[in-house]
């Protein structure tokens, strides 16, 4: 059988496809998410974010990576980026404008997971310093000029301990890592630091460090969340750890991924819904993603409103109810 092929019918069939192909192309919307520098845990699981959705959904999810987030959180917030994923405190920090330059009353929250960095204080494996109790006239790393959520974490815990920053001898650092090696050098006694760093593990090898417990009673968490912000959370160790066992109390908050609102509803309901869908796949991409369980998606300790496209999705998951509804008009007003 010989098949013959007009010019109508072969043009007829190129307009076809390019249709289709303009359809197609049409269907998959491109969206931008804002992290910090590549090699952070904001840029961690930003990516991750980026990937799930962008796999299981029609929305095109691209990273765009900054130096910190006062440089792309005010783009968040005018509506030249669509998503971002940073920590609790920052969003908070930048929605109300404390410590900070930058103001984001436009940010928006689409989803929250649990906490999963513990932080606390680090002192050397062979200190007599058991407690944070034990830390009242001791050199104790702090101001964190460049980092300043490190210097509310550190005077917000020592407080709810009955600990002023007049009862220590401290010792400047200008960011966090400079006071671990404060401690790892003999000049500090003590400095607030990540148990999971990548620096923790380093420090543990060379000279043996180990995080001071942190319990949190109803009166001292009620200060921690006065003096440093209102999403403060207590964090139990999930694994074991030779400067951390399984079951320290440590401190920490939740992780975000925001929108503002100016983020188009649609593209805020279709990454709420595919991080619902695809919870058992986030959770197993990254160590950070583990709090992302559909359970912790709605916070009940959210420090920036949620999206109104993400209310309408949670609601109609169940998951949104009236103690939800009540704290994200307080946080509107």
């Amino acid at each position: 059988m010989t098949f013959r092929f007009t010019r109508a019918a072969v043009l007829g069939l190129l307009t076809t496809l390019a249709a289709v192909g303009f359809t197609a192309a049409a269907s998959a919307q491109s969206v931008s998410l804002g992290t910090d520098s590549i090699g952070g845990i904001s840029n961690t699981v930003g990516s991750a974010v980026a990937k799930v959705v962008s796999q299981h959904s029609d929305l095109k999810v691209r990273v765009r990576a900054y130096g910190g987030p006062e440089i792309w959180l005010p783009q968040l917030d005018e509506g030249k980026i669509d998503f971002g994923a940073h920590f609790a405190a920052t969003a908070w920090l930048s929605y109300k404008k404390v410590d900070t330059k930058v103001q984001t009353p436009n940010l928006r929250l689409v989803r929250a997971g649990a906490a999963t960095v513990p932080l606390g204080f680090m002192v050397r494996a062979d200190s007599d310093i058991k407690s944070v109790a034990d830390l009242k006239g001791r050199r104790v790393a702090g101001g964190y000029g460049s980092h300043p959520i490190m210097r509310r974490l550190s005077e917000g815990v020592l407080k709810a301990y009955g600990i002023e920053m007049s009862d220590v001898k401290l010792v400047p650092v200008p960011a966090a890592l400079d006071g671990a090696k404060a401690v790892q050098d003999g000049r500090a006694d003590a400095a607030w630091y990540a148990v999971f760093a990548p620096t923790t593990r380093e420090m543990h090898s060379k000279i043996g460090v180990r995080f001071l417990p942190i319990e949190f009673t109803p009166d001292r968490l009620k200060i921690a969340r006065q003096v440093i912000f209102p999403g403060m959370v207590p964090v139990i160790m999930p694994i074991n750890l030779p400067f951390a066992p399984k079951g320290t109390g440590l401190a920490g908050y939740e992780f975000y991924v925001i929108a503002s609102s100016h983020t188009a509803d649609a593209a805020v309901t279709k990454m709420a819904e595919t991080l619902w869908t695809n919870e058992a796949e986030l959770v197993k991409v990254h160590a950070n993603l583990r709090g992302f369980k559909n359970g912790a998606a709605v916070s009940s300790v959210a420090t920036i409103p949620y999206h109104k496209a993400a209310i309408e999705f949670y609601k109609s998951k169940n998951a949104w109810n009236a103690e939800a509804e009540a704290h994200n008009k307080a946080l509107m007003n």
